[in-house]
């Protein structure tokens, strides 16, 4: 969802400790479906987020574990 980390951890509590340390320059979000990024993002600026924020979202594709491969949009709507 656009509020949690993969380990289930609410990633603005993620954020509260990285600004808690100094020599974190930036918060990243790897991997991440395309919808959910905004509202990442929007929840680290709420915690008063001081640090560079990076993101590198996946492509959108869902991994079908049948076929054994990635199998839907690749781009944003």
């Amino acid at each position: 969802d656009g509020k949690r980390t993969r380990s289930g951890d609410l990633f603005s509590s993620v954020v509260k400790v990285a600004n808690s340390i100094q020599k974190v320059l930036a918060v990243g979000v790897n991997c991440t479906a395309p919808e959910n990024i905004t509202e990442l993002l929007e929840e680290a600026n709420k915690t008063g987020n001081r640090k560079a924020l990076v993101v590198y979202p996946n492509s959108g594709e869902i991994w079908n574990p049948v076929l054994q491969q990635f199998q839907g949009a690749t781009q944003i709507e």
